[in-house]
């Protein structure tokens, strides 16, 4: 009877909670959010932050962190809590960093300026594959709950002098804290966060520094003066005289170790291994997300200086292709194009979700970009013709989404978004199958192609645009910063269709291309696409690399 009572006592409590405002000082809601932004949102950073063997060595450290990190957090709150609103702002961010936090513990991905830019760009059918039931039940818990009772606060009244008080109470107890622990452990602290900066990612509520930068960057900056390139660009005759037909597929999460292409023991490319392409052993990506790599990899930027707003403020390998007298098609099969086909005059098409045939619950099999290829490729103006194809690859979690049924080879496979809860050979083997679908798209891009060399020089190049973790360290997806990123994610599969016509047409020598790919000590990455992609269609203009262009060493 008695538990029975105290039960009764909690649950009468919470829901008071919920309906009923609760009047309390600002310093002391401030205490309460500040100690569950530490303990709740932060235990993974925490945790992992204790697991650095720099700090498991050094007690001063061990014991400090949590110090630091609460003077951190009340330094946030002090910043995006303006009086009257305050609350509200603070309720909002609680049910984002439940979000990020169930991404930080279940997939391993920390919320950097660039994984912002990549969820930022997610359509809402991308967006629904990270939500199930147990996400929603963890946001709801989490974030929710504890938003629904911030939001319903009243603070006891007090003049407004007192209230710029508290607020200067806080910085000076925050400031304190950081001024002492780095007084007597700068140079320690300096060292582990140097080389474990990945882990300020982690850190919440951090990320939405990285917000507010996009926002800004996008909707509140000035945009860079656009700047032209390759004004002297121009096809170079090919010599049957024919024009060039070319299509780019752009992959998704496709990583190289599960490619037969580079030594895997599953067959996962058996249909392309039967097409005569030419594999590059050792490739990499310019980034681990989309929203990076695809615009890096059609830029004249390399990875190395790759900035967003550089990039989308001047030509991109489409419009000086387009510029030298290409006709241009961009079709999607992803949730976009990350704005580098821009140009007006480019045919932009997405796949239709609703069409049943490719399509199932408004998410089409990457087979549907060839579903109308006839009538489109008959509709651009130039005789000379290159299209890109976006796919959508082997996007996860619902790896399992990216295949019809006919092509679930590798069983038992992992049908759950839950992937840290599947055993980890079914969640390979559902990835794989999503590689030999791709691999069976590839080689019907082909076959299709085939039928065009009568009136074209025909050719194809796939590359992905980042790799994925499947449970290796306990990562899953992909978005870990570059410098620490393992392999897996940054490892890429390229593969080039070149058949003899193409290569004869404009020049390039095939055999010197397969030694070249073929040769390990060459590496390859997506600092070469912008210069490979003129060189191989047989575009002239000085702002191409020789040394980036694939073909360049190859021509006859």
């Amino acid at each position: 009877m008695k538990n029975h009572n105290i039960l009764n006592k909690i649950k009468h409590k919470f829901i008071g909670l919920l309906t009923k405002p609760q009047q309390v000082s600002f310093l002391k809601f401030f205490f309460y959010i500040t100690l569950y932004t530490a303990v709740v949102f932060n235990s993974e950073f925490i945790t992992k932050f204790w697991a650095i063997p720099e700090v498991s060595e050094n007690i001063f450290i061990t014991l400090t962190i949590p110090f630091v990190l609460i003077s951190i957090i009340i330094l946030f709150y002090l910043i995006m809590t303006p009086p009257i609103i305050g609350k509200y702002i603070i309720a909002i961010s609680f049910i984002l960093s439940a979000s990020v936090l169930y991404m930080i513990k279940f997939y391993g991905i920390g919320m950097d300026y660039d994984m912002v830019v990549n969820f930022a760009k997610t359509d809402p059918d991308e967006a629904t594959a990270y939500f199930n039931l147990y996400s929603f039940t963890f946001v709801t818990l989490i974030g929710v709950i504890p938003a629904i009772i911030i939001s319903r606060v009243k603070f006891t009244p007090m003049k407004w002098y007192n209230h710029i008080l508290h607020r200067l109470y806080l910085i000076i107890i925050a400031f304190g804290i950081l001024f002492s622990c780095g007084s007597f452990l700068y140079k320690e602290y300096t060292f582990i966060l140097r080389n474990n900066h990945h882990l300020y990612a982690k850190i919440v509520p951090v990320y939405l520094g990285n917000v507010y930068r996009y926002v800004n960057n996008t909707y509140f900056s000035a945009p860079l003066p656009y700047r032209t390139q390759g004004l002297d660009a121009k096809l170079i005759q090919t010599k049957n005289n024919k024009p060039n037909l070319f299509v780019f597929v752009i992959g998704e999460t496709g990583r190289s170790k599960n490619f037969s292409h580079y030594g895997y023991e599953r067959k996962t490319n058996k249909y392309t291994e039967k097409q005569d392409v030419i594999v590059p052993k050792n490739v990499s990506s310019c980034s681990t997300s989309t929203a990076k790599s695809l615009p890096c990899m059609l830029s004249s930027l390399n990875r190395s200086n790759y900035s967003y707003s550089i990039a989308d403020s001047q030509d991109n390998v489409l419009d000086i292709l387009h510029r030298a007298g290409a006709s241009i098609m961009w079709i999607d099969n992803n949730s976009s194009h990350y704005n580098v086909a821009k140009k007006e005059q480019f045919k932009i098409k997405f796949t239709n979700r609703d069409d049943s045939k490719d399509c199932k619950d408004r998410i089409c099999y990457d087979i549907s970009l060839l579903s109308n290829f006839d009538s489109e490729i008959s509709e651009l103006k130039n005789d000379n013709k290159f299209a890109v194809f976006h796919t959508i690859g082997s996007h996860g979690p619902k790896y399992y989404q990216r295949y019809s049924k006919e092509f679930e080879v590798f069983k038992p496979a992992c049908n759950s978004p839950e992937v840290s809860k599947c055993k980890n050979e079914h969640l390979i083997n559902t990835y794989d199958n999503s590689i030999l679908y791709t691999d069976f798209v590839l080689s019907e891009i082909i076959e299709k192609l085939k039928t065009y060399q009568h009136k074209y020089n025909v050719a194809m190049m796939y590359v992905s645009d980042h790799g994925e973790s499947l449970g290796e360290n306990g990562l899953y997806l992909h978005g870990i910063p570059y410098s620490i990123a393992p392999d897996v994610q940054t490892n890429i599969p390229l593969i080039m269709w070149i058949p003899d016509q193409y290569a004869d047409a404009n020049g390039i020598d095939k055999k010197c291309l397969l030694k070249n790919a073929n040769n390990k000590n060459n590496e390859y990455s997506h600092d070469n696409i912008f210069h490979s992609l003129l060189g191989g269609y047989g575009v002239s203009t000085k702002i191409k690399n020789n040394e980036l262009d694939i073909f360049a060493s190859c021509k006859k």
